[in-house]
């Protein structure tokens, strides 16, 4: 291979840590697939992911120190969908640099795994019909807003989508507020339940 071909494939996917098919298709010129499987023969970098698309590997990043273009090596990140079984709005609300999470492994390989912090945790959506039966009323933390209503957590984790009661507007309600919701229906293939605010605490 030819250091004049690889560098611009190679410094791209070093600064943007992965690189995917929307990206590839927008640089032809750069992301040859010839030179691509080249770079992955001559493990420069990991095979394409689905979830990850193109990454470089450690040899990828020690050739890249050596010809003067240091980049710090990949570092694992995880789709907010993998954090938790609960809807979750602003990540920075919930999580912090430095903190330690436990994960569990889903997959590995030689060169890689695949790690899911919601899969250490059970699923609060398991027996929800029983501990919160429709037309109960609980109370719950708004987490996120949309045009119409609001996300809730109840204490046990399940999420709830609720809408206003008719007396209600949207600018009466905030993040982190304690509301009382009255369960309506389940949504089994979010796995979120249905509800409607009944008021505001405090």
């Amino acid at each position: 291979m030819i250091v004049q071909d690889m560098l611009p494939a190679m410094r791209l996917i070093g600064w943007c840590k992965n690189i995917d098919q929307s990206c590839t298709g927008r640089f032809p010129e750069f992301f040859r697939l010839s030179l691509m499987r080249s770079l992955v023969r001559n493990g420069f970098v990991r095979p394409y992911s689905a979830t990850y698309g193109w990454r470089l590997t450690a040899d990828g990043y020690r050739w890249l120190e050596m010809h003067d273009c240091p980049m710090q090596p990949d570092q694992h990140t995880q789709r907010s969908k993998r954090m938790s079984y609960s809807y979750l709005g602003d990540l920075r609300d919930c999580y912090s640099p430095g903190q330690t999470l436990q994960a569990r492994v889903l997959a590995i390989d030689e060169n890689h795994f695949t790690i899911s912090v919601k899969a250490a945790e059970s699923d609060p959506f398991i027996g929800a019909e029983f501990r919160h039966p429709i037309g109960a009323i609980r109370l719950a933390t708004v987490i996120s807003k949309y045009k119409g209503g609001i996300f809730c957590r109840l204490p046990d984790g399940c999420t709830a989508i609720c809408r206003y009661a008719r007396q209600f507007t949207d600018d009466q309600f905030h993040i982190n507020d304690t509301v009382s919701i009255q369960i309506t229906s389940y949504s089994s293939d979010r796995e979120w339940l249905r509800g409607k605010i009944r008021g505001k605490i405090g």
